[in-house]
């Protein structure tokens, strides 16, 4: 099995993906980012006076929506490209036990807690125009530096619990390799520092909250067809390249040796 082959059934699960995603964020997403954009109106003409006349908008909102789904597609097959290599590399490590499905499945589900979840906790999304714009690159600097520590300690905490295999018992080593993980991570979340970020004067809650539970609905929608879509894909092929036990035909008569020659 070739690493070509692995990453073409993962970027054909990445182009899925971003279709989906595509779909999710003109269907659920687009209400709730109108909502903002209509608030952000309303408080931009309500302090005009203060921040003075505004620019012409450069593209309307379809034109936006439509660059929009073509970007989450774009990150989707560079999402499936990267998930891909790693799978690549990790597959002979983890699917012996779990199969392909389940293994891709739980690496993927790994990735999005390490890389969408941790973060969303720490540095949470905001609508369009509901953050401050003086914080903007101050919150995509910690929230890169989060994901980037968060793997890194994953990795190593994984790797000294696997050292103590033969030391300690399986079922010991098994719960501290789900514990110990979970409180590193909440330990670099809780020393992280908060970035401030009021909130414009009668911003709706809910707003807020529905628009961060949609974002993380659609990074756990791509995450989850790469996992298990790529995972189903990688199982028909390791199917198709390795013949089972019914696929072995039996030698008709002719073609069975005599008990003579076989034995010299």
């Amino acid at each position: 099995m070739t690493y070509a082959a692995v990453l073409r059934r993962y970027m054909l699960a990445g182009l899925g993906a971003g279709i989906l995603g595509a779909f999710y964020l003109r269907l659920i997403a687009e209400p709730v980012i109108k909502q903002g954009l209509k608030f952000e109106s309303a408080y931009d003409a309500s302090h005009a006076a203060l921040i003075g006349p505004q620019g012409p908008q450069l593209y309307t909102r379809s034109q936006q929506l439509i660059g929009g789904m073509v970007a989450i597609l774009f990150v989707a097959l560079l999402l499936s490209f990267l998930f891909g290599t790693l799978y690549a590399f990790l597959r002979h490590r983890i699917v012996a036990d779990l199969g392909d499905v389940k293994a891709s499945t739980g690496l993927a589900g790994l990735v999005f807690v390490l890389t969408v979840l941790v973060p969303w906790f720490r540095y949470p999304f905001l609508p369009p125009g509901m953050g401050n714009g003086a914080t903007v690159f101050k919150r995509s600097a910690w929230n890169l530096a989060l994901i980037a520590v968060c793997i890194v300690a994953f990795v190593i905490v994984e790797w000294l619990v696997a050292k103590l295999k033969g030391r300690i018992s399986n079922e010991a080593r098994w719960t501290l390799a789900i514990l110990a993980p979970v409180a590193v991570l909440l330990t670099i979340m809780a020393l992280f520092p908060s970035v401030g970020d009021p909130y414009p004067y009668g911003l709706s809650v809910p707003m807020v909250w529905n628009f961060r539970l949609m974002a993380l609905g659609n990074y756990a929608l791509i995450w989850g067809m790469i996992g298990i879509g790529g995972g189903w894909m990688m199982r028909r092929l390791a199917t198709a390249t390795s013949p089972s036990f019914e696929q072995w035909e039996a030698p008709t008569a002719d073609q069975r040796l005599p008990v003579s020659a076989a034995a010299s």
